[in-house]
């Protein structure tokens, strides 16, 4: 039987969530705000100063993100260590995306809640559960006879 998730990665998942919706909210209100404005969409880049090409790359980088921390909140109850993998991938990269807006003058709420997820995911408590729950997904996953 797998022991309870700790708090810490409770809260983790919480976190997780609520980052993916604020951001999804903030993705969202810029292309409705272009499409309510009237102007061109290449209008509406300009005026963020960066080339098309760096937005559109900037935007396939925070939906992958937002993806990323999506299933690994999802698949945070499973434990074991891809999962453990995947929670410190996804928030790894969150921690750089949410960096580089607070890098441009926003995205501070978003920065201050990833890093308290990670210190979070990086406790002791998280480490051994991770821990311990592989080694029932390595039983669970043993080819039969």
């Amino acid at each position: 039987m797998k022991p309870p998730m700790p708090t810490q990665l409770t809260v983790v998942r919480v976190i997780l969530f609520v980052y993916v919706v604020l951001a999804t909210l903030g993705l969202l209100s810029f292309f409705w705000l272009v499409s309510e404005s009237g102007a061109a969409f290449e209008e509406a880049v300009a005026l963020t100063g960066m080339p098309m090409g760096l937005f559109l790359v900037g935007m396939l980088f925070a939906s992958g993100v937002l993806i990323l921390a999506f299933v690994a909140a999802l698949r945070m109850g499973s434990g074991g260590s891809r999962t453990q993998t995947l929670l410190r991938t996804a928030l790894a990269m969150a921690i750089l995306g949410a960096l580089i807006n607070v890098v441009q003058g926003s995205g501070h709420l978003g920065f201050v809640l990833v890093l308290v997820a990670l210190v979070l995911a990086e406790t002791r408590a998280a480490k051994e559960w991770f821990a311990s729950t592989e080694t029932e997904n390595d039983q669970d996953a043993a080819p039969t006879s």
